[in-house]
């Protein structure tokens, strides 16, 4: 493999099936992710959103955007979110969203929580949570874990009715197949045939400022297709036996966060935390001198709680997911092993 890591090629190394976790679901599509929050939060009409305070702040933007308040928790990947839960003092007609960090975390009960709860499975779309869920909804962006051109879905493990959305757009359409090409364009490049690099990254980038630009719309038809026949539980499969070859890498100057139950669990990535911001960035800058990129998930504003902002600040992802073969993953293990600072 040439590099590892950044955005999804075009991948053709996955099983299909007639119909998979999201169909069993009755999952409804959009073109991303926060369209799917962004489309339950405004047909509830709830008066004020509770968001933990590590979270991707974009979408806190796309919130903003709708007539809702919104108030935060103090939950990251390292926080006992139960208890911080149970300390919230709701009204009456409050939403509470719940993050499933990296795929980290075992089943949760909502149960006792006095107000409506919204999930995000982003990170692990078919995992025990998600598949036992009792929230009223489930939010979840497909292509942050699967090699497709967008995708969010939403659905009700309580079976509440969902609201038509719009066909998708012809600037949605538009943003798909220029998308599609550029991971078409990676393979070619990841293929080590002469291919300009830039030429498929400006799509990437300008694409993921289009996303932040669309109208709430349904995902185009082909993404759908593409969605709906994927045998997710063997592509997750496939990483976590990838993820589980990297777990003898660490040092004294970082750990891997580990999954709560490794049998109910799927990791997103392999989720690095350092003891200092400096180590990181030394770190992921010797990454990507050996063309490794990893990610931060995610920068946190300064005017957040200083220990959220301290492990927005100290963690890394380093993708592994079934894009990667064995002798891939041995590569990458080689690799990062000697960048550990």
């Amino acid at each position: 493999m040439i590099e590892f890591g950044s955005d999804f090629h075009y991948c053709t190394n996955f099983s299909l099936v007639k119909e998979n976790a999201l169909c069993k679901k009755k999952a409804h599509y959009f073109a991303n992710g926060r369209q799917a929050l962004q489309h339950v939060l405004k047909f509830n009409k709830w008066e004020r959103i509770w968001l933990p305070s590590y979270f991707c702040y974009s979408i806190i933007e796309a919130i903003k955007q709708l007539d809702i308040k919104i108030a935060f928790y103090n939950d990251s990947p390292l926080s006992d979110d139960k208890e911080l839960i149970s300390q919230i003092k709701f009204n009456s007609n409050d939403v509470l969203l719940r993050m499933n960090y990296f795929g980290l975390r075992a089943w949760r009960n909502n149960t006792k929580i006095p107000v409506s709860v919204i999930e995000d499975h982003s990170h692990d779309l078919c995992g025990n949570w998600a598949d036992k869920s009792n929230a009223d909804w489930i939010i979840a962006s497909v292509r942050k874990t699967l090699p497709v051109p967008e995708g969010g879905v939403l659905w009700s493990p309580k079976g509440y009715k969902i609201p038509t959305v719009q066909k998708s757009t012809f600037e949605n359409n538009l943003l798909v197949y220029k998308r599609l090409s550029a991971m078409l364009m990676k393979s070619i490049y990841l293929s080590q045939n002469k291919i300009s690099k830039d030429s498929f990254r400006k799509i990437y980038i300008d694409t993921e400022g289009d996303f932040n630009n669309l109208s709430v719309c349904a995902i185009e038809d082909f993404c759908k297709k593409m969605i709906e026949t994927f045998n997710i539980e063997d592509w997750y499969q496939l990483k976590k036996d990838n993820w589980k070859s990297l777990l003898d890498i660490e040092n004294s100057n970082m750990k891997i966060l580990r999954p709560e139950d490794y049998a109910k669990c799927n990791p997103f990535s392999l989720i690095l935390q350092f003891n200092s911001m400096e180590q990181r960035d030394i770190y992921k800058s010797n990454l990507i001198q050996k063309q490794i990129y990893p990610t931060v998930l995610w920068n946190i504003p300064q005017e957040q709680p200083e220990n959220i902002v301290n492990i927005g600040e100290t963690l890394l992802s380093i993708h592994c997911d079934a894009r990667y073969d064995s002798e891939d993953i041995a590569e990458l293990k080689k690799t990062i092993t000697k960048c550990v600072p």
